[in-house]
């Protein structure tokens, strides 16, 4: 088996780094107390200045989430299985009342998982506040015109209808 020498160990190189890398919340168990030493069965072990005491979540505890990311997954999750309920049902059966409720509730779906999807993107690479914000305006903006758009062809065709004149050309039907 390759070992990596002891000079490309986190601990030798992390003065390079800045003090950062991925090891850098462990401590040598040399560095600790006799009580954290004996309840620890490696050689490195969380720093319990920095993490707290440890608690292990049982089978009723809930998972923390400050930010509300399991919410707004579970959320995107289930917007991509409604439009892939939803969608299929609008464009099969043209004229008929469970049209136009899966209509409306596309005119909803759609720009939710457009929304909670752009946010994401926006999380993952903008990284100044205000540009951040603006960013999150405009998707929010045009979450808005995609909402009222969706609103206007129900009421009016359809989308059955929108797709249908999409791809029928309307000189052989005259």
């Amino acid at each position: 088996m390759l070992r990596a020498p002891k000079l490309f160990q986190p601990r030798y190189v992390s003065s390079l780094f800045g003090g950062f890398t991925p090891n850098s919340s462990l401590t040598a168990k040399s560095q600790q107390t006799l009580q954290t030493r004996l309840s620890s069965s490696s050689s490195y072990d969380s720093n319990p200045s920095y993490h707290g005491p440890n608690k292990h979540l049982t089978a009723t505890d809930k998972l923390p989430d400050p930010q509300g990311a399991i919410k707004t997954s579970k959320i995107f999750h289930y917007s991509s299985m409604g439009m892939a309920i939803a969608l299929p049902i609008s464009l099969l059966f043209p004229q008929s009342t469970l049209t136009f409720v899966t209509d409306s509730l596309l005119s909803i779906i759609l720009p939710t998982h457009f929304t909670l999807g752009m946010f994401a993107v926006i999380n993952d690479y903008i990284y100044q506040p205000t540009t951040r914000m603006l960013s999150k305006s405009l998707t929010l903006g045009l979450a808005g015109i995609i909402c009222a758009g969706f609103v206007i062809i129900s009421n009016k065709t359809g989308i059955h209808e929108v797709f249908r004149s999409l791809f029928v050309d309307k000189k052989k039907n005259n």
